[in-house]
């Protein structure tokens, strides 16, 4: 069989069509590798962002966290020493209600009337009156500890429950940026 240049040429035509088309395809589809190349890129310098910020925002949280727990601290030995001087001044009162009954209801009365001389009455009735006045200012500041203590519970409750939720979000921006981290590595090596 032999050929004619027209028929020869209409092969080669077909031909170079076919690879024409196959070369079109192919830079086609190298655009798209540089496409997806391109995206893998931005996907991991995105992904390494996101995990910059969220590592940022686990030592934010670490520190959050250390400033909590001083806190905590810091309440926990006032609130010591507000129940300490409670329990002191709950004696004194103590003493001077067990003295006031041992003396009997007569005391005030009898300190007065015994005395001997006017200046020993105002002495008296001046020692009475401070008496009176220290209690009174024991009772307040018992009083006044006791809601200082009831507001620093409150407080050391509220530092807990607060250190409590730290410490989960920071356990789940751990686990994010682990999470992030592998994406990372798994898009680097693609």
């Amino acid at each position: 069989m032999r050929r004619t240049p027209s028929s020869g040429s209409g092969s080669s035509a077909r031909s170079w069509s076919r690879f024409g088309a196959s070369a079109r395809s192919c830079n086609r589809g190298c655009r798209s590798c540089r496409g997806r190349a391109h995206d893998l890129a931005d996907e991991a310098q995105n992904l390494h962002r996101q995990a910059e910020t969220t590592a940022r925002l686990v030592r934010s949280l670490d520190a959050q966290l250390i400033t909590i727990n001083a806190d905590v601290d810091s309440t926990t030995v006032s609130l010591q020493r507000a129940e300490g001087e409670v329990q002191s001044r709950r004696g004194t009162l103590k003493r001077r209600v067990v003295d006031i009954y041992k003396r009997g209801p007569m005391y005030t009365t009898e300190a007065l009337l015994s005395a001997r001389t006017f200046g020993e009455l105002v002495g008296r009735y001046k020692y009475l009156h401070e008496l009176a006045v220290h209690d009174r200012s024991v009772v307040h500041r018992v009083e006044v500890l006791y809601r200082e203590i009831e507001g620093q519970r409150a407080l050391l409750l509220k530092l807990q429950e607060e250190l409590q939720r730290n410490r989960e979000e920071k356990l789940l921006e751990e686990q994010r940026l682990r999470s992030l981290e592998g994406c990372a590595r798994a898009t680097s090596r693609r």
